[in-house]
Formats: structure tokens, sequence, C-alpha cells
């Protein structure tokens, strides 16, 4: 398993080069092609990171670009789904600490991007109690 808080070790791993800069608000990290990933130096440790794993999703699930994909037929509807599998993927892939994850996940709701309802429902889907 790779913990978490090593995401910049298995972005770099995937050959992705991590620049540290501030970024528009609203964004707390974002692929610029297939190899830079640009994460946010304003903002907390525990929202760069799970916003860094989304990042690394979009890049490990989802081949081509948003352009690409938005001018398909249904392509915001498709571009919705990818959104949503790459937050799952952020919240699986790694292995989170569970004060680490509380805390990215109150910062990702506070910080405006994904509404409570959804962070709730991804984390129902991805920690449900196995008997």
């Amino acid at each position: 398993m790779i913990p978490a808080t090593d995401w910049k070790q298995f972005a770099r791993s995937l050959g992705l080069v991590v620049e540290h800069l501030p970024l528009p608000q609203g964004i707390p990290a974002v692929l610029a092609g297939q190899s830079l990933l640009l994460v946010s130096n304003m903002l907390s440790a525990s929202l760069v990171t799970l916003a860094a794993w989304h990042e690394i999703g979009h890049l490990a699930l989802h081949a081509g670009d948003m352009e690409s994909w938005s001018a398909l037929p249904g392509g915001s509807a498709l571009l919705a789904r990818f959104e949503r599998e790459a937050w799952q993927f952020a919240l699986v892939f790694p292995s989170w600490d569970i004060e680490d994850i509380l805390a990215a996940l109150e910062a990702i709701h506070s910080f405006g991007i994904l509404p409570g309802t959804l962070i709730h429902a991804l984390a129902r889907c991805t920690y449900e109690e196995v008997p």
C-alpha cells in the first residue's frame, strides 16, 4: 500500500514533474499535459494531498484530455463521471490515516470543490464496513 502522504514520490514515479506555485482560487491542483502536476502552495497539506491524488487518478484512469472528451456527444456527462471516478481513486488508491482523510474531506468541502453530499456518498461507497 502507498501512504497518501507519499503522493509526490508516486507522482514522480509516473514521470510527473511536481511544481508548487500559487494557483487561481478554486484550483488546488491541476494536470498540465501528461507530465506536469501543478499544486497550490497556498493551501493546507491535507487539501493538496487529496487534490493531487485526484489529479493522479485522472492520469491513471482517463487517457486523453478534457477538450477531446467534452467534444463527444454526451461529453459533459462523461466528464462528470470522470470527476467522480478521480475523486474515488483519490480516496481509495492510497492508504489514508483516518485523521488525514477526515482533515482532507473537511478541507475539500470547505474549499467548495465538492458538495458535502457527494463527499459523504463517495466516502460511504469507499469505506463501507465489511461484516
